[in-house]
């Protein structure tokens, strides 16, 4: 009977683990590969938070949390890494994670601190002793913090010093105890004698997919691509008719019976002749100059569409490039 009031007593007095080093054990393990004993650790610093004896700084519960996240995502428990996320967003929406907690972590904060950031509640502090917030001192003007789970610190007057987890979602005022200086009732506060309920933690709800963009109009290219081929088929026209031309041009044998007014007997014929020759040739010329013109201004114009200019896409927009055709 001895023996058990013995280990009652002990069990008892035991002493509260110390966060900062379960924290780094915690860390350790991780990089070790020993997700499970991490997990483990994390567990018990998350239970240690209420029985400091200590102010716990806000680096070493942002430690303790980032490794939360860190090994939810890793154990594929993506509702434990959002609420890790949160807590962290709610100790300070500002402090971005590092690049080794991975894109998952990252994308959690940012959509997470674009919801919270905003929802900030004041916190004040009467008495003889003092107040901390996740480690902040509650100053006499009081202390601006996100709405959600804090680690709440008491130093009474008389040195009594307590931790606990609150959520907190209301203006807050803590009684540290002994005389007050000047005492300032705000009708927000709770009343002595009231219980504040603690509210249960939110559940967090699943952060909306975005909606895929519908992209720029594509109506302008329609039109470029439309011009192009009309070019192209011109272009082709032309060339096909150039080359009737110049065979028919090639199997004439310009020797009518007269070219003009000069008949084939006649001085002038030869020189009549040799004029519509030169005449029909640079015809011909200058339909092949204008007809690959066309051509390859469709080509042209058709390359610069499917090669070089950004293609919408859903996301939005970017430059896409394709092959060339």
């Amino acid at each position: 009977m001895l023996w058990l009031g013995w280990l009652a007593v002990n069990a008892v007095a035991a002493p509260c683990a110390d966060l900062p080093v379960l924290t780094e054990q915690g860390w350790a393990a991780f990089y070790d590969a020993e997700l499970e004993r991490s997990r483990e650790i994390v567990v018990e610093a998350n239970a240690a938070l209420s029985c400091q004896t200590e102010v716990v700084a806000k680096e070493s519960l942002l430690a303790l949390y980032r490794l939360d996240a860190l090994v939810s995502v890793s154990q594929e428990d993506r509702k434990s890494a959002m609420y890790a996320t949160i807590r962290m967003v709610t100790l300070d929406p500002a402090a971005a994670p590092d690049d080794e907690l991975g894109p998952v972590i990252a994308e959690l904060h940012e959509t997470w601190s674009s919801r919270l950031a905003e929802t900030t509640i004041k916190v004040t502090e009467k008495g003889a002793g003092e107040a901390f917030i996740d480690g902040a001192l509650v100053p006499a003007e009081g202390l601006v913090v996100v709405e959600g789970e804090h680690l709440v610190q008491v130093r009474m007057h008389d040195g009594t010093f307590t931790s606990e987890l609150r959520e907190v979602a209301q203006a807050l005022s803590l009684d540290t105890g002994g005389e007050v200086s000047a005492p300032v009732e705000d009708p927000k506060d709770p009343k002595p004698g009231d219980s504040t309920p603690v509210k249960e933690p939110k559940e967090p709800k699943e952060p909306k997919e975005p909606k895929p963009s519908t992209g720029e109009p594509r109506s302008h290219r329609v039109g470029l691509i439309a011009t192009s081929g009309v070019l192209l088929a011109a272009g082709a026209g032309g060339v096909t008719y150039s080359w009737s031309q110049e065979r028919a041009f090639l199997a004439s044998s310009y020797s009518p019976p007269a070219f003009g007014e000069c008949a084939r007997a006649e001085p002038c014929y030869a020189g009549q002749r040799r004029s519509a020759i030169i005449d029909d040739a640079k015809q011909i010329r200058l339909m092949y100059g204008v007809s690959y013109g066309v051509a390859a201004a469709g080509a042209l114009l058709l390359g610069t569409e499917l090669v070089i200019l950004p293609a919408p896409t859903a996301g939005g927009g970017g430059l896409v490039l394709h092959a060339e055709w």
